[in-house]
């Protein structure tokens, strides 16, 4: 049988509201994997970045747990400063696409491939 993992219920509960709102379940996974994909990434190189740092300007005496616990304690403050970005982000770039004329055009395309209403009332 064919399933989902889903890692988390607050996930689910977004995929059913998306869903509701017309989005097909397999476009919504496929956002989540690009999501995924680019936070994991983030995570990588901000740790990466910390660990540099560890002596110099954090953590001078911690001990690896403390370590551990000092990242883990930046995770609400990291997970916010992502949603604002985030939101900036798609922002910019929504007002991009209307002031490039590509949404516009997109749109006539759409337009275009859409079948007459009289052959879709005579497919009926």
């Amino acid at each position: 049988a064919e399933g989902y993992l889903i890692p988390s219920q607050r996930l689910l509960e977004i995929g059913r509201e998306l869903s509701q709102k017309g989005l097909p379940i397999e476009l919504g996974l496929q956002a989540v994997e690009i999501i995924a994909k680019n936070t994991r990434k983030m995570a990588e190189q901000l740790v990466k970045f910390h660990i540099a740092q560890l002596g110099k300007n954090f953590a001078s005496n911690a001990n690896p747990e403390e370590v551990i616990q000092g990242l883990e304690s930046l995770r609400p403050i990291g997970a916010e400063v992502v949603g604002i970005l985030f939101g900036h982000s798609m922002s910019e770039t929504l007002q991009h696409l209307v002031d490039s004329g590509k949404l516009t055009r997109l749109q006539s395309h759409l337009v275009r491939m859409k079948p007459p209403k009289s052959a879709t009332k005579s497919a009926k």
